[in-house]
């Protein structure tokens, strides 16, 4: 007898549950707290659930439940009431509230207004947190800002007599939450958001070594903002000075609100660097300050950022407050992708700025089309605080997931102080596989093999017929989607491992193993 066969079975198979699980069941999340915690019988899938993991995992908390959509029958549970950090599977929550309280045909929209005649207007921009102002979906990362300054015509052809003024006052103008790790703020993943930015939250460094030792290190940068947003100290050294010819450090410099370059350059070396931008509003907005120039466009008084409501402007006009001021006039717009488009790229990359964008967004939920900005207090800014309370909100009081199951605290997942459990994110999938846009969410998550997708090399053999969100941070690592099996079940499945303090591929391979166990048809 195998020691799979010989350990003990009760352990499992006392959360292994009798309940049915009905879409319609589902809907009502009529699997309570009684019926959860009802001994059921063993039965034979615990053995492969106990070899693949029990073992592989032993030490670890792991957590897992397996519901058949159209029976409701649980198909398999371990813990599925403990409480886990999800890391990037929380992106399944952000996706599913986004899409039903701003629609799958949702669009960021951002307007270039003026305020008064062309002798003493103010030019502004209504910013709305817009994340795809990027090479993803544009010709360059400031192709829209280009877009607005043609929209100005002959009219402000030469000289707008007041300032260049991005109206931010509807988002917060918190940089990243509390909770993040320091690490995670310099790289890209940790990006700070805002109501305009540009490239992800990401600054390009390209570095070039001078021809010989002492000479100065070429820089340049894009996204372009502020001409001093990148200051260097680096020097060029022999090739054979340094084990890397790359020997660079990124600081920031929060009184002069610029990174600083310390470190050496080999002669003739060139590589570039990527980082997170720091205060992406100000350097967005020195970017329009430079394509409204490049069209022959000044402003007699430079430019300036709004972060509250009511600021004054030029006509009468205050921020937030555009589209009932008489003396406002909507010069041009450029809009977003539809959100389920964003969504798709959001789950797949497993892009943790955007899901950030989003998720503040839904704290704004009031906003509508062309100018329309959200009101500005609780119910309706965007913004973490507001984002994560609307998240929690609907998924306990519409998608029926328990309050004790659930802790949001950002959309992406990067903090450690997320929390889900299993049955929360199995709710949330059968949830979503009802709405009118479930097809087309089923379908913008990853599948092995997909390219440039977190399961690209994973679970190869399974190729349409999985389709899940991966989640992986320190001694995290996660699973949850779709799975059909053998049987041509559609079972929506969540598996969570948290301090395993093992090699993330041995978890994953763990992980892995119970999704093709389920996959056979157990």
């Amino acid at each position: 007898m195998s020691r799979a066969q010989a350990r003990p079975r009760g352990r499992v198979g006392t959360h292994l549950r009798s309940c049915r699980w009905s879409l319609a069941a589902i809907a009502g999340y009529v699997a309570s707290s009684a019926c959860a915690s009802a001994p059921a019988a063993p039965r034979p899938v615990a053995e492969p659930l106990a070899a693949i993991a029990a073992e592989p995992l032993v030490g670890a908390q792991w957590a897992v439940l397996a519901v058949d959509l159209a029976t409701g029958d649980t198909l398999l549970a371990h813990e599925p009431e403990r409480r886990m950090i999800p890391a990037s599977a929380m992106k399944l929550l952000t996706a599913v509230v986004a899409l039903d309280l701003l629609g799958p045909d949702f669009r960021w929209e951002t307007g270039l207004w003026s305020t008064g005649a062309p002798d003493s207007a103010d030019l502004v921009l209504s910013a709305s947190g817009d994340p795809t102002f990027s090479t993803r979906w544009w010709d360059s990362d400031v192709a829209p800002l280009d877009s607005l300054a043609g929209s100005l015509g002959e009219l402000y052809a030469v000289r707008v007599t007041g300032a260049l003024v991005v109206d931010a006052s509807t988002w917060d103008s918190t940089s990243v939450p509390p909770s993040w790790m320091v690490e995670d703020l310099s790289v890209p993943a940790g990006a700070s958001g805002g109501a305009l930015a540009l490239a992800e939250g990401e600054t390009r460094i390209e570095l070039r070594g001078g021809s010989a030792p002492g000479d100065p290190v070429a820089v340049r940068w894009w996204p372009l903002g502020e001409d001093e947003f990148v200051r260097s100290r680096l020097v060029t050294v022999a090739d054979t000075a340094a084990d890397s010819p790359l020997q660079v450090e990124v600081g920031w410099l929060p009184e002069s609100r610029a990174l600083a370059l310390e470190g050496t350059v080999a002669a003739g070396h060139v590589d570039t660097l990527v980082v997170a931008t720091r205060d992406p509003v100000r350097q967005a907005a020195a970017a329009l300050d430079r394509a409204l120039a490049a069209r022959g466009v000044a402003t007699g008084s430079g430019r300036r950022i709004a972060w509250s409501t009511g600021e004054p402007l030029a006509g009468g006009c205050t921020t937030g407050g555009l589209p009932p001021c008489p003396a406002a006039r909507l010069l041009g717009v450029v809009a977003s992708p539809p959100l389920l488009e964003v969504v798709e790229t959001t789950l797949e990359a497993s892009q943790n700025w955007i899901a950030e964008q989003i998720i503040r967004t839904v704290g704004g939920a009031g906003a509508g089309g062309v100018g329309e900005l959200p009101q500005a207090g609780p119910a309706g800014r965007a913004g973490w605080r507001e984002g994560t309370a609307a998240a929690r909100a609907h998924v306990t009081d519409v998608v029926g997931v328990p309050a004790q199951d659930v802790r949001v605290v950002d959309g992406s997942g990067l903090s450690v102080q997320n929390l889900l459990t299993p049955r929360a994110l199995v709710r949330l999938l059968a949830y979503a596989r009802g709405r009118p846009w479930g097809e087309a969410f089923r379908a913008a998550l990853p599948e092995p093999g997909e390219e440039e997708s977190t399961l690209e090399t994973r679970l190869a053999g399974l190729e349409g017929r999985v389709w899940a969100k991966t989640g992986t941070l320190t001694n995290v690592a996660t699973l949850a989607g779709y799975l059909v099996d053998a049987r041509g079940r559609e079972i929506a499945l969540a598996i969570l491992v948290n301090g395993s303090n093992l090699p993330v591929a041995t978890v994953r391979e763990a992980i892995d193993g119970i999704v093709r166990a389920l996959a056979a048809g157990l």
